[in-house]
Protein backbone atom coordinates (compact mmCIF):
# COMPACT_ATOMS: atom_id res chain seq x y z
CA UNK A 1 0.00 0.00 0.00
CA UNK A 2 1.21 3.45 -0.88
CA UNK A 3 0.71 6.61 1.15
CA UNK A 4 0.14 10.20 0.10
CA UNK A 5 3.56 11.74 -0.51
CA UNK A 6 5.21 8.46 -1.58
CA UNK A 7 7.48 8.51 -4.59
CA UNK A 8 6.60 5.81 -7.12
CA UNK A 9 7.45 4.85 -10.68
CA UNK A 10 4.68 4.26 -13.19
CA UNK A 11 5.46 1.91 -16.07
CA UNK A 12 4.66 4.47 -18.77
CA UNK A 13 4.76 7.90 -17.09
CA UNK A 14 7.93 7.48 -15.04
CA UNK A 15 8.38 8.88 -11.55
CA UNK A 16 5.29 10.22 -9.81
CA UNK A 17 4.16 11.49 -6.45
CA UNK A 18 1.18 9.88 -4.78
CA UNK A 19 -0.88 13.04 -4.39
CA UNK A 20 -4.08 11.62 -2.91
CA UNK A 21 -6.29 8.66 -2.22
CA UNK A 22 -9.80 9.16 -3.55
CA UNK A 23 -13.08 7.29 -3.80
CA UNK A 24 -14.66 6.90 -7.21
CA UNK A 25 -17.75 5.05 -8.29
CA UNK A 26 -17.17 2.58 -11.11
CA UNK A 27 -19.75 0.05 -12.26
CA UNK A 28 -21.99 0.77 -9.23
CA UNK A 29 -19.10 0.09 -6.85
CA UNK A 30 -17.13 2.61 -4.82
CA UNK A 31 -13.42 1.97 -5.14
CA UNK A 32 -10.40 3.68 -3.70
CA UNK A 33 -7.81 5.04 -6.14
CA UNK A 34 -4.31 6.41 -5.87
CA UNK A 35 -3.98 9.77 -7.60
CA UNK A 36 -0.50 10.02 -9.13
CA UNK A 37 1.18 13.15 -10.44
CA UNK A 38 4.04 12.49 -12.89
CA UNK A 39 7.05 14.75 -12.37
CA UNK A 40 7.37 15.14 -16.15
CA UNK A 41 3.82 16.46 -16.50
CA UNK A 42 2.50 18.11 -13.36
CA UNK A 43 -0.87 18.79 -15.01
CA UNK A 44 -1.51 15.08 -15.63
CA UNK A 45 -3.23 12.83 -13.12
CA UNK A 46 -3.12 9.05 -13.18
CA UNK A 47 -5.69 7.01 -11.27
CA UNK A 48 -4.70 3.53 -10.11
CA UNK A 49 -7.17 1.31 -8.26
CA UNK A 50 -5.87 0.40 -4.80
CA UNK A 51 -5.13 -3.30 -4.78
CA UNK A 52 -4.48 -3.27 -8.52
CA UNK A 53 -1.17 -1.42 -8.31
CA UNK A 54 0.84 -4.50 -9.39
CA UNK A 55 -1.40 -4.98 -12.42
CA UNK A 56 -1.24 -1.26 -13.21
CA UNK A 57 2.55 -1.37 -13.02
CA UNK A 58 3.68 1.00 -10.31
CA UNK A 59 6.44 0.44 -7.79
CA UNK A 60 8.32 2.38 -5.15
CA UNK A 61 11.39 4.25 -6.34
CA UNK A 62 14.79 2.83 -5.59
CA UNK A 63 16.72 4.11 -2.61
CA UNK A 64 19.75 6.30 -3.39
CA UNK A 65 21.98 3.35 -2.44
CA UNK A 66 20.16 0.93 -4.77
CA UNK A 67 20.32 3.51 -7.54
CA UNK A 68 24.06 4.03 -7.11
CA UNK A 69 24.67 0.27 -7.16
CA UNK A 70 22.62 -0.06 -10.35
CA UNK A 71 24.50 2.81 -11.98
CA UNK A 72 27.85 1.15 -11.14
CA UNK A 73 26.71 -2.18 -12.58
CA UNK A 74 25.38 -0.54 -15.75
CA UNK A 75 28.61 1.43 -16.22
CA UNK A 76 30.64 -1.78 -16.22
CA UNK A 77 28.19 -3.78 -18.33
CA UNK A 78 29.16 -4.36 -21.94
CA UNK A 79 26.23 -4.19 -24.31
CA UNK A 80 25.74 -5.59 -27.77
CA UNK A 81 23.65 -3.85 -30.38
CA UNK A 82 21.00 -6.17 -31.75
CA UNK A 83 21.39 -5.70 -35.48
CA UNK A 84 18.00 -7.17 -36.42
CA UNK A 85 15.69 -4.16 -36.04
CA UNK A 86 12.53 -6.16 -35.34
CA UNK A 87 14.21 -8.31 -32.71
CA UNK A 88 15.81 -5.21 -31.15
CA UNK A 89 12.45 -3.42 -30.99
CA UNK A 90 10.79 -6.39 -29.32
CA UNK A 91 13.63 -6.96 -26.87
CA UNK A 92 14.04 -3.33 -25.84
CA UNK A 93 10.28 -2.69 -25.64
CA UNK A 94 9.87 -5.74 -23.39
CA UNK A 95 12.73 -4.59 -21.15
CA UNK A 96 11.34 -1.06 -20.88
CA UNK A 97 7.84 -2.35 -20.11
CA UNK A 98 9.20 -4.31 -17.13
CA UNK A 99 10.59 -0.97 -15.87
CA UNK A 100 13.42 -2.52 -13.85
CA UNK A 101 15.81 0.39 -13.26
CA UNK A 102 19.04 -1.51 -14.03
CA UNK A 103 17.72 -3.23 -17.14
CA UNK A 104 16.21 -0.04 -18.56
CA UNK A 105 19.43 1.86 -17.76
CA UNK A 106 21.42 -0.69 -19.79
CA UNK A 107 19.00 -0.27 -22.72
CA UNK A 108 19.28 3.52 -22.39
CA UNK A 109 23.06 3.24 -22.41
CA UNK A 110 23.07 1.14 -25.60
CA UNK A 111 20.58 3.37 -27.41
CA UNK A 112 22.53 6.51 -26.43
CA UNK A 113 25.80 4.95 -27.62
CA UNK A 114 24.23 4.01 -30.95
CA UNK A 115 22.62 7.44 -31.31
CA UNK A 116 26.03 9.07 -30.86
CA UNK A 117 27.40 6.89 -33.68
CA UNK A 118 24.50 7.18 -36.09
CA UNK A 119 21.05 8.72 -36.02
CA UNK A 120 18.51 6.24 -34.68
CA UNK A 121 15.47 5.07 -36.61
CA UNK A 122 12.21 6.62 -35.45
CA UNK A 123 11.29 3.40 -33.59
CA UNK A 124 14.64 3.28 -31.81
CA UNK A 125 14.40 7.01 -31.05
CA UNK A 126 10.99 6.42 -29.40
CA UNK A 127 12.48 3.61 -27.30
CA UNK A 128 15.30 5.98 -26.31
CA UNK A 129 12.77 8.60 -25.18
CA UNK A 130 10.76 6.04 -23.21
CA UNK A 131 13.86 4.66 -21.48
CA UNK A 132 15.15 8.17 -20.78
CA UNK A 133 11.83 9.22 -19.23
CA UNK A 134 11.82 6.23 -16.85
CA UNK A 135 15.46 6.53 -15.81
CA UNK A 136 15.82 10.31 -15.62
CA UNK A 137 12.51 10.87 -13.84
CA UNK A 138 13.40 8.29 -11.20
CA UNK A 139 16.85 9.78 -10.67
CA UNK A 140 15.30 13.26 -10.49
CA UNK A 141 12.65 12.34 -7.92
CA UNK A 142 15.09 10.39 -5.73
CA UNK A 143 17.76 13.11 -5.87
CA UNK A 144 15.15 15.90 -5.63
CA UNK A 145 16.50 17.52 -8.82
CA UNK A 146 14.93 19.01 -11.92
CA UNK A 147 14.06 16.41 -14.57
CA UNK A 148 15.53 18.43 -17.47
CA UNK A 149 18.86 18.92 -15.67
CA UNK A 150 19.06 15.21 -14.86
CA UNK A 151 18.21 14.26 -18.46
CA UNK A 152 20.96 16.54 -19.81
CA UNK A 153 23.50 15.11 -17.35
CA UNK A 154 22.58 11.49 -18.06
CA UNK A 155 22.76 12.08 -21.81
CA UNK A 156 26.14 13.81 -21.47
CA UNK A 157 27.56 11.00 -19.32
CA UNK A 158 26.26 8.21 -21.57
CA UNK A 159 27.38 10.04 -24.71
CA UNK A 160 30.86 10.47 -23.20
CA UNK A 161 30.98 6.71 -22.61
CA UNK A 162 30.28 6.15 -26.30
CA UNK A 163 33.32 8.28 -27.19
CA UNK A 164 35.52 6.11 -24.97
CA UNK A 165 34.34 2.87 -26.62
Amino acid sequence: MYKVGDKVVHQKEGACYVKALTQMKMENTNREYYVLEPICDKKAKIYIAVGHDKQQRIRHTLSPKQMKESEEIAASTETDWITDAKRRQQSYAKTISCFDFLEVLIVLKELTVQNAKKRLSSSDAQLLLNAQKLICSEIAIVADKDYEVVAENVNRILSAESVEL
